[in-house]
């Protein structure tokens, strides 16, 4: 089965990473902030790992990809779209994937990151997904602004967060 997994990079990640000024002196100057965005960022990598790991001992063929360089061209040919981060990364997901691909949702770090269409969080992920084909799913209805006949954007799902 093919999987393709959507990850959010952590706000520790991208500003660590920051060339801005403003930003790499914050990092400096406000170390129980920085200490806090780290925190978060090994609760998420742990989440990102325990779904990998998961899924490639179940067999499937596993494409991960930053939410940032999600494409039409990527999610073409999968079988279920897997998102770990909240639910904006959930809902981005959801303007590339046809309304025929499942989308599961996986909170990565549930005591920072809304997750309202998350099903589980990266702990839960190995029962969760164990169980999989034995719980109820849930079909979400997308919107598609048309104007004077032409499709305009992608399908939306509750985009106002």
């Amino acid at each position: 089965m093919k999987i393709l997994v959507v990850y959010k990079k952590s706000a520790w990640e991208l500003f660590n990473s920051s060339k801005d000024p403003h930003v790499m002196l914050f990092m400096q100057e406000s170390v129980r902030d920085a200490q806090f965005f780290e925190h978060s960022h090994q609760v998420q990598k742990t989440s990102i790992e325990t779904v990998k790991s998961t899924l490639i001992a179940s067999g499937a063929e596993l494409t991960m990809l930053y939410r940032s360089d999600l494409s039409e061209t990527v999610t073409n040919d999968i079988a279920l779209a897997v998102t770990v981060g909240g639910d904006g990364t959930f809902i981005e997901t959801s303007h590339f994937i046809d309304a025929k691909t499942p989308i599961l949702g996986v909170n990565s770090d549930p005591s920072r990151s809304i997750g309202f269409l998350s099903a589980c969080n990266g702990s839960e992920f190995p029962e969760f997904f164990s169980q999989l084909s034995n719980l109820p799913k849930l079909n979400i209805s997308r919107s598609q602004a048309i104007i004077n006949g032409n499709k305009t954007g992608p399908p939306i799902l509750n985009d106002i967060l």
